[in-house]
């Protein structure tokens, strides 16, 4: 079960970090092997800042807590997700941490979220030419046209004051 973990990895460790298992198809593709990680403490495997994400959804796992992080290793985001493992009495002798890689997930989510933010300029931006073409149809005199269309400015700009010069 563990080596043909789909799309992320599965590892179980002691009280002292040290992985006793370590499979899933995405080890490979992570550039790690089975053989590299099983028997070793996190820190002799990945680099610092990576232990720095992991070593404390580790512990959390050997405090008896389960957490759920995303965490980038390289290119890739994976969902880590850490839970203890008891014995028949209940007591934690372990913890085990299954990581699904939802790049794809986390990359459209990225995506979404951009296009929304362009989608919000551009109202925004319509929202301006439209309070300046109202400005301009309701109203011949220039100097109501430029106070609408300075606050409107303004507004948009996210300003406390705008002004509007001739040179």
């Amino acid at each position: 079960l563990v080596d043909n973990f789909p799309n992320g990895i599965v590892l179980l460790f002691d009280g002292q970090m040290r992985h006793t298992v370590a499979g899933g198809d995405a080890l490979e593709a992570l550039g790690f092997s089975k053989s590299a990680l099983e028997g070793r403490v996190i820190w002799d495997i990945f680099p610092q800042a990576l232990c720095d994400q992991i070593g404390p959804l580790y512990a959390s796992a050997l405090r008896g807590e389960s957490r759920t992080a995303e965490i980038w290793f390289g290119a890739r985001a994976h969902e880590v997700r850490t839970l203890p493992v008891r014995d028949a009495r209940g007591a934690v002798i372990g913890g085990m941490a299954v990581t699904h890689d939802n790049t794809e997930r986390v990359l459209a989510e990225q995506e979404q979220a951009r296009q929304l933010a362009e989608l919000e300029l551009r109202a925004k931006r319509q929202e301006l030419i439209s309070a300046i073409a109202q400005a301009v149809l309701r109203s011949e005199d220039p100097v109501a046209i430029q106070a609408i269309a300075t606050r409107s400015l303004g507004e948009f700009l996210g300003a406390d004051r705008c002004y509007f010069c001739f040179h």
